[in-house]
This record gives structure tokens, C-alpha cells and sequence, in this order.
């Protein structure tokens, strides 16, 4: 058997606005127009409400806060995609392609918008 590995715990810091770009609860709502590139990336191809900060309670008692994205007339019907990451909801995709990928792993700059969360 082998011998076990030695952890160094670290503890870590309560989130504080500014850091690591935190901006704390928003819990307001904003449209995103067509054709405006929010990240000074790809512009977007329509309307979009985002909803930020929303709580929603989950089957245990505990409520989770989620950014909703969704078509601004409410009439059409989508599909709920939901992501979740342990990194938060507010880094997006340029951001992480910038900082952890060698040569943003080959995608041109307007190939995202900067609302995806991968």
C-alpha cells in the first residue's frame, strides 16, 4: 500500500468586491442589443435579458444565485442550458482563453462573444 500523499491546507479568503473581478450581488436586469460586443468581442446576433443574481432555491433548502439568458420578448421558447463551475459565473471564455491556454487554443478573437462559461 502506499504510503499517503501530505496535504498543505491554505485556507482561502471570503470573495471581496474587485478582487479576482467579483462584483458582488447585481440582482438587476439588462438587455444586451444586437449588434453590441459587450467584451469587445464577436457582436452579438440579437436581443438578449440577462437576469443576473437570481435565487433559486434547490430541493435541499439551499439557494443557489444563477444568471439567467434568455430572448427579450418572452414569447419564443428555448431550451434551458445550465453550466455550472466551481470558478464562478461572471469569468467568461476570453478571459480563461487569455489566461490558461497557450495561443487561445487557436480560436480568432471574434469567434466568442465572452458570454460563454467554458
Amino acid at each position: 500500500m502506499p504510503a499517503p500523499c501530505q496535504i498543505a491546507p491554505k485556507s482561502i479568503d471570503p470573495p471581496s468586491i474587485g478582487r479576482n473581478g467579483y462584483q458582488g450581488f447585481l440582482n438587476k436586469s439588462e438587455i444586451l442589443a444586437k449588434g453590441s460586443a459587450p467584451f469587445n468581442a464577436r457582436q452579438l446576433p440579437c436581443d438578449i435579458v440577462v437576469e443576473h443574481d437570481v435565487g433559486l432555491r434547490v430541493r435541499d433548502g439551499v439557494t443557489i444565485y444563477v444568471d439567467i439568458y434568455r430572448p427579450p420578448d418572452g414569447g419564443e421558447r428555448v431550451p434551458a442550458i445550465f453550466s455550472w463551475s466551481p470558478f464562478g459565473k461572471k469569468l467568461n471564455g476570453i478571459k480563461f482563453l487569455e489566461m490558461m491556454t497557450p495561443y487561445d487554443m487557436g480560436l480568432k478573437p471574434n469567434t466568442l462573444s465572452g458570454l460563454e462559461k467554458f
